[in-house]
């Protein structure tokens, strides 16, 4: 049956809904639409191509095993802080892990974790015995578990902070309070009650999460074996191979890793509910998991942003000392000033974007509940992989003459901010109750006036949220940066790439370096909004306080 837009809303269930119906027919329909120009002897060079069986079930592996990972970290996470007086702060430290793009922490993690890395370093030779680096294949190991811990590790801050606000948008403690009176504990109310009503409102994140974890590039060409790599990142080498046998294969593999991304989206499905039916039977040992999570969250994660910040500013550092010999910024000023252009093109390019994704969001949304009727087709891009559309946004661009410019660029992030912006707006959008803009309307307010004393007072601190969201995805854009600019439109993403594949890893730390500030620099004021707002509407709710007499 066809899915209803007329009817669509981005409320809780109806974003379910179509997270559950329309958008794995829309992953479904993508392998045919992308075959559909593929000429025949493609398909021959590409099955004669070696190991491709195991690139493809690499990134099969790879995505659903760190979304599996990063979702069950999440919900232990949830239920180790149920109920106690952390949550309502837990999501302030997720912010520079957030806002920091891929590549960019990929790098920090490959630098942890490397056998000349930190963590290796800090244990040597005192405990290791070591004074060369282990000849280790870590990261890049062939079962693709550096990938798996770096994916789960980056988004599980997206998932956590999108559960902890879906918890608190529902009401849990009638419900918790009858399973108590049933005999169940706290954490297993928890469990059995309130988790099921959160795992509905968080679908779609997590389907976003499997289908980046599936096709990723930019976090693969940092952490993924190479030796066979996993086919998204093979699809893009053979796109910019010299030889042109390697576009054929290109063309080939692009419908062939939109059907490995349906047959995740469809081999999740039953792998969500075995993982969501061990979880809430776990009670405390889930809980207790959420302990070891949040430890691993705190040292990884932490760990990674210092290490990409120790690289970027180290002088001579031999193994196994565990801290440079010296540390200067001279590197990052160099740095900066080679990638002068490239940091003013990627934060003026961001900005434009983060400030049209917002403004589309909000065009799109009515107050009160009421989307325009089209508002689900915006959400498409967040389950068409970059490396599937990409391609073909770039034969758009050449047909209409403007591939290799900024507004081709432009028009690629905001496909990927706008359903961010969207995302993030709705619930607050949704909450404005209809008669105040009514009532304002019959007063004989302008739209302008109505905008900026009712809407923008109101939903200040949703739209610095958005915006930033917006800004941190831009920064992140990688595959269509790559494929629209045709390589005269460069962003920190790309550079942070290219300075790690020509093997000079604290050039590629100072670029990374660069990427992850400014979008940092935009999720600060926007959390303290967001935090001024909450703390304005539960005063509201309280009332004013009788002084003592």
């Amino acid at each position: 049956m066809a899915f209803p837009l007329r009817h669509a809303r981005l409320s809780p269930s109806g974003t379910a809904s179509f997270g559950r119906i329309a958008l794995p027919a829309a992953a479904l329909a993508l392998p045919p639409l992308a075959a559909a120009a593929v000429p025949a002897q493609a398909w021959t060079r590409l099955a004669a191509q070696p190991a491709l069986l195991h690139s493809a079930l690499l990134s099969l592996w790879t995505g659903l095993a760190s979304t599996a990972l990063a979702l069950a970290a999440t919900v232990a996470i949830l239920a180790l802080l149920h109920g106690r007086s952390a949550e309502r702060w837990a999501g302030a430290p997720l912010v520079p892990l957030l806002a920091v793009p891929h590549a960019a922490f990929a790098l920090g993690f490959a630098f942890l974790i490397a056998p000349s890395g930190w963590i290796v370093r800090l244990l040597s030779p005192e405990i290791t015995g070591f004074q060369r680096p282990p000849d280790w294949p870590v990261p890049g190991d062939p079962f693709g578990l550096s990938l798996i811990g770096g994916l789960a590790l980056r988004e599980l801050p997206f998932l956590l902070l999108a559960a902890l606000a879906a918890k608190a948008r529902i009401g849990l403690v009638p419900l918790e309070a009858s399973a108590r009176t049933l005999g169940c504990r706290p954490v297993e109310a928890f469990l059995r009650v309130g988790l099921p009503r959160i795992r509905g409102r968080i679908r779609l994140p997590v389907l976003a999460v499997l289908v980046y974890g599936t096709a990723n590039v930019d976090m693969a060409a940092v952490l993924a074996p190479d030796l066979p790599a996993p086919l998204a990142l093979r699809t893009v080498r053979w796109f910019f191979d010299p030889d042109p046998a390697g576009m054929d294969l290109a063309l080939a593999a692009v419908p062939l890793l939109a059907a490995l991304v349906a047959v995740a989206i469809l081999l999740w499905r039953p792998l969500e509910e075995g993982l969501f039916a061990l979880l809430e039977r776990g009670g405390r040992t889930t809980a207790a998991c959420g302990l070891v999570a949040l430890a691993v969250l705190a040292l990884f994660g932490a760990g990674s942003l210092c290490a990409l910040v120790l690289w970027a500013l180290a002088g001579p550092w031999p193994f196994p000392d565990a801290l440079p010999a010296a540390l200067g910024t001279r590197t990052l000023e160099l740095a900066a000033v080679d990638l002068a252009g490239t940091l003013r093109t990627t934060l003026l390019l961001a900005l434009a974007v983060a400030a049209l994704a917002v403004a589309g969001a909000r065009l799109l949304l009515r107050p009160g509940g009421a989307p325009a009727p089209l508002v689900p087709l915006p959400l498409l891009p967040l389950f068409a992989p970059p490396v599937v559309v990409a391609p073909l946004l770039q034969r758009a661009a050449l047909a209409l003459g403007a591939e290799g410019t900024v507004a081709a660029v432009a028009a690629g992030h905001l496909l990927y901010a706008l359903p961010y912006a969207l995302l993030v707006l709705e619930g607050p959008v949704r909450r404005v109750p209809p008669p105040l803009f009514a009532a304002a309307r019959i007063l004989g307010a302008s739209p302008w006036r109505r905008f900026t004393e009712l809407e923008l007072p109101l939903l200040f601190p949703a739209f610095a949220l958005a915006f930033a969201t917006a800004l941190s995805v831009s920064f992140a854009q990688y595959e269509t940066t790559l494929f629209l600019g045709g390589g005269r439109i460069r962003t920190l993403a790309t550079e942070t790439v290219a300075y790690l594949a020509a093997g000079d890893r604290q050039l590629a730390a100072c670029a990374g370096l660069l990427a992850a500030l400014p979008p940092l620099l935009g999720f600060v004021p926007a959390a303290l909004a967001v935090r001024r707002g909450l703390s304005r509407r539960a005063a509201a709710r309280t009332g004013p306080r009788c002084p003592p007499r």
